[in-house]
């Protein structure tokens, strides 16, 4: 906390980033409430409120590596407050557009904004702070982004009590519009780094994957991304089954191990908010996998409320501990110029994890129930960590990977 508290004396044109972003966390988390009672109440069926949750990710999924390409050579925060603007017209239109379709492509369209948001974000974040504040900097935009899908969904259960699902998209549309607003007024303490536009965004992409898979530190970090999405991912699935037939606390126990994770989750990111250096980073991102790993495996074996809670308060906890110290890793190991498309790859690949999970985990979990989903799903991180850490520890320093002519 002592890190934050410094971040926000020292760093005073970062204020108004973070408090935008705040904005558009807490915006976040209510929306996805408010989106699936939308549809499920206007279209009637469970299959049309996934649709609309896989038109959520399906942006990122097919164009986040060209949206990754794109910032890096355009004005990321000019382009973050255009994301939030788009996000507000988005959820606007479902509260007054009728009808199915419209429904679904605002739902892309919010897709889309926010598959150009977080990656400008990451990029701008060394403009808008001193290099030594950088690390705390990424452990707070964690910290939001956490915070906001765990009160989010309080916010969006009073909201939908006083006047239901359009009322609350339309309070969302407003906060997006606001957090927009705010973004265009942020002055950075630095002009972003950017790379030359020479190149077409196909081939900016293709430049910035082979970057990441060339480093051998970057090549674990991208594809440990993925298998630690799937394997995570099925937790979602798994939870709810957990809390309803294994533990049989119903749905307020289900909603108590929900919210405990994402406590665990603003606790892990306020932890990183200290760490410097590439050793700690690595160290710091193992650590967190390898929580993770015990973590789903406690939860296997919980036999009460009680021990799934703290299970769950710890899985929340190492998750977040290891997507900050990634962060904080590619942060160091990328050049300013490619962070945005560093994190819409990362991103992509953790997009088509969710989509896997979503499939793979009702199956799983109609073979081994629950618990063995979260045995199969820990024992499988503790292997990635395992293998992460036979090539973190022995790389000392970044590979001499020379950087590409084009961002």
């Amino acid at each position: 906390m002592d890190a934050f508290i410094s971040l926000w004396r020292h760093e005073p044109r970062a204020r108004r980033l973070f408090v935008a972003l705040a904005q558009g966390a807490l915006g976040t988390g209510a929306t996805y409430v408010g989106v699936m009672v939308l549809a499920y109440e206007r279209l009637g069926s469970a299959w049309a409120a996934s649709l609309i949750l896989l038109a959520d990710i399906l942006p990122s999924m097919l164009l986040g590596p060209l949206v990754g390409s794109w910032l890096d050579r355009h004005d990321r925060l000019r382009s973050a407050a255009r994301a939030d603007a788009l996000r507000a017209a988005a959820l606007l239109g479902m509260v007054v557009l009728p009808g199915a379709l419209p429904l679904l492509g605002c739902a892309l369209a919010a897709g889309l904004a926010s598959t150009v948001l977080r990656p400008a974000v990451f990029g701008l974040i060394p403009a808008a702070v001193a290099p030594e504040r950088q690390m705390a900097a990424t452990a707070l935009w964690n910290a939001v982004q956490d915070a906001g899908m765990t009160l989010g969904p309080a916010l969006a259960a009073l909201g939908i009590a006083l006047g239901g699902a359009p009322l609350l998209l339309g309070l969302n549309a407003a906060a997006f519009a606001g957090s927009a607003l705010l973004l265009s007024r942020v002055r950075l303490a630095s002009a972003p780094e950017r790379g030359a536009d020479e190149q077409s965004l196909a081939r900016g992409a293709r430049d910035g994957l082979g970057f990441l898979l060339r480093d051998r530190i970057l090549r674990v970090l991208f594809a440990g991304s993925g298998a630690i999405v799937l394997c995570a991912g099925m937790m979602n699935v798994a939870e709810v089954l957990l809390a309803q037939h294994d533990l049989a606390v119903g749905g307020s126990g289900f909603a108590a191990l929900v919210a405990v994770f994402g406590v665990g989750m603003v606790a892990g990111s306020t932890l990183s908010a200290r760490s410097e250096g590439l050793r700690r980073l690595k160290l710091g991102y193992l650590l967190g996998l390898a929580g993770l790993g015990l973590g789903l495996l406690g939860s296997a074996v919980a036999p009460t409320l009680a021990c799934a809670l703290a299970s769950f308060f710890c899985t929340g906890l190492a998750s977040s501990v290891s997507i900050a110290h990634d962060r904080g890793l590619l942060q160091q190991l990328v050049p300013t110029g490619m962070l945005s498309r560093a994190h819409a790859l990362t991103g992509t690949v953790e997009a088509w994890g969710f989509a896997g999970a979503a499939l793979l985990g009702g199956g799983a979990a109609s073979l081994w129930g629950a618990r063995g989903v979260f045995a199969l799903s820990g024992g499988a991180i503790l292997v990635v960590c395992v293998v992460a850490a036979a090539t973190l520890l022995r790389v000392p320093e970044p590979a001499a990977t020379p950087v590409p002519s084009a961002a």
